[in-house]
Order: structure tokens, then C-alpha cells, then sequence
């Protein structure tokens, strides 16, 4: 008979698949990276805290930190925009060094809900904010993949990020969580720029391999060591 260790380690694979699927289902998934990394986005047009139009390609030639957030948003937003305000004041000026752009995703928000939040958050004066309706906004959070749904407290449920663009807008890097390090804003925009090992850029298909690799390794073990264990027994001499 099978071992009962490769059943069940098979049962758990099955599980963690089914996880997968759900969460992909639920809208919960990060960004599918091999479908935007390395690849421009839609150039929108979109309306900033002002009321003026904001052309995402007026923002070209520097590299731009985008972070998708919504003004109602109670606890991660505000918790993402402040953690990214600290890197952001020990790695450089933005609006010199490169662009900071805060897009909302929901298209309820308005100019001036922008503007409050600037001023709850106390962002600096390069730190632009921006909305959109639907036609320019959607094309635009598809080409960086990102993917919300509505939640029953009347909010959304999203994916925790911040995406950086080369001065090309070009998708180079993702940034997830909650909370960023100076460091890897650092690392991300001199990618950006260009100045970043080629490794950099491959490491999330790096990880993904390892981690089916390891999982697939593992499977197969199991399965050579159950067969060992149920396989004919020589009889001993008597």
C-alpha cells in the first residue's frame, strides 16, 4: 500500500492549491508580475487635487513611485502613505528626484477629498495625488495588475503595494505590504533608472521557481520513500 505520509502530503498540496484558487477568486491575489514587469502602462489622464488634469506622460523622466489608495480607507492606506512618506524624505525630493503619485481607485473620491487627505497625511508639496473616472482609471490599474473588490463595511479589499515606474513608464518593480524601508525604495528606483543588476529584475520568477521546485522536490520524495516502504521484503535466511 501507498505510504500514508505521500497521501498526505498530496492532500496538503491539493489544499494550498485550492487556497490559491479562492483567493484568486476573492480578488485577494498581488499582482501577476509576469504580466506587467518590464512592460509600459496606459498612459491616462487623470485629474489631480487641484482639479487639473494630470497626464501620466507629463511625469516622464524621472522614475515614479505610483500608490494606489483610496481617501476613505481607514487603517492600511493611511498606514502605506505614511510608512512611505518616511523612505521617501530619507531617499530624495519629490518632484526632483523622482515622482511621487498617490492614484485613488475609487472613482467616488473627488479633488477635494484628495486635498484633505494630502493635509491629514501632511505629504509634501511634490507629493502629487490623483483621480480618475473609469475610462482612464481602469486601463491604467490593469496595466499594473492591480485587482480590489467591494467589502461589506463599504470599502474595498485590496492588494497592499506600491509599484515604481522608470522614467519610460515602464513597470520595474513592486514594493508590497504595509511598511518600506529607505533601502528598498533606494534599490527599486535605482532599478528604475537603470542602475540595478539584471538579477533584480528576474528575482520574482526566481522565487516563484524555487518555490515549485521545492514543492514538486518534496512530492516526489515523498513518493520514492513510500514505494520503498511498500515494495516486496526478501525473506531473511532462516
Amino acid at each position: 500500500m501507498p505510504d500514508t505520509r505521500a497521501s498526505g502530503l498530496f492532500a496538503l498540496l491539493l489544499i494550498a492549491a485550492l487556497r490559491v484558487t479562492d483567493a484568486a477568486a476573492q480578488g485577494a491575489l498581488p499582482p501577476d508580475e509576469s504580466r506587467t514587469l518590464g512592460r509600459p502602462v496606459a498612459e491616462s489622464v487623470f485629474v489631480d487635487a487641484d482639479g487639473n488634469a494630470l497626464a501620466l506622460r507629463s511625469l516622464a523622466g524621472r522614475p515614479i513611485v505610483v500608490s494606489p489608495i483610496f481617501t476613505r480607507c481607514g487603517q492600511t492606506c493611511p498606514t502605506i502613505t505614511a510608512s512611505l512618506e518616511q523612505a521617501v524624505a530619507q531617499v530624495g525630493t519629490p518632484g526632483d528626484d523622482f515622482e511621487v503619485l498617490s492614484v485613488s481607485f475609487d472613482v467616488a473620491d473627488t479633488p477635494a477629498d484628495l486635498a484633505q487627505f494630502r493635509a491629514r497625511m501632511h505629504l509634501p508639496a511634490g507629493w502629487r495625488l490623483a483621480r480618475a473616472d473609469s475610462d482612464a482609471l481602469l486601463p491604467f490599474l490593469d496595466s499594473i495588475d492591480f485587482r480590489f473588490i467591494s467589502n461589506a463595511a463599504g470599502g474595498f479589499t485590496h492588494p497592499n503595494l506600491v509599484v515604481v515606474l522608470s522614467p519610460e513608464l515602464i513597470v520595474t518593480k513592486y514594493l508590497y505590504g504595509t511598511a518600506f524601508e529607505a533601502d528598498d525604495l533606494r534599490a527599486a528606483l535605482a532599478l528604475a533608472r537603470g542602475e540595478g543588476s539584471a538579477w533584480q529584475g528576474l528575482a520574482p520568477y526566481l522565487f516563484v521557481v524555487g518555490v515549485l521546485g521545492a514543492l514538486l522536490a518534496a512530492f516526489v520524495v515523498a513518493l520514492l520513500i513510500g514505494r520503498i516502504r511498500s515494495g516486496p521484503r526478501r525473506a531473511s535466511p532462516g
